[in-house]
């Protein structure tokens, strides 16, 4: 993770969202930084990846279920979902960990060279990461990208207090 990455999540939670919350960081092992101190505030805070190391407190059993059901407020996850093969099902993953009107917050980059943790399948745009968040059954709350040298994009999203089937807007 670099720098700019932790400065957009700041931002983004800053803006949209409440301190008190239980919080899961999905892809928190630490390789080159974390976010894990921007959650001091957290109600509760738990770093979650598919290997066991540095930053992670909880080792998930499968990439695309967590096993983890409407648990918490907001998922977060800083450079990670370049790594996943199927972002669309990561993306309803996510949506289950949450409780209704929980909030997910997401950060990719899009100008780094290949880097792979063990995979590197993605670069997405604001649209596609629009598109993922419906996918997923979020409300799109805003997506954007950052300017400068070494630029992300940024989508957050909120689960809807109740059910509403996929695609529909």
């Amino acid at each position: 993770m670099h720098a700019n990455t932790a400065t957009v999540i700041q931002s983004l939670l800053h803006h949209w969202t409440l301190p008190d919350m239980d919080v899961l960081e999905i892809g928190s092992y630490n390789v080159n930084g974390s976010i894990r101190h921007l959650f001091k505030d957290a109600r509760s805070y738990t770093g979650a990846d598919i290997e066991p190391g540095p930053g992670v407190d909880r080792i998930l059993p499968e990439p695309y279920n967590w096993r983890i059901r409407a648990a918490y407020d907001l998922v977060v996850s800083a450079n990670t979902l370049e790594h996943v093969a199927w972002p669309w099902a990561w993306m309803v993953t996510a949506q289950y960990a949450l409780r209704p009107g929980g909030w997910v917050c997401i950060v990719v980059p899009v100008t780094i060279g290949i880097h792979r943790y063990p995979v590197d399948c993605w670069r997405i745009l604001p649209d596609g990461m629009s598109a993922l968040l419906r996918w997923g059954g979020f409300d799109v709350v805003d997506v954007g990208q950052s300017k400068g040298g070494y630029r992300d994009v940024w989508g957050m999203g909120r689960k809807p207090l109740r059910h509403q089937p996929r695609g529909k807007d």
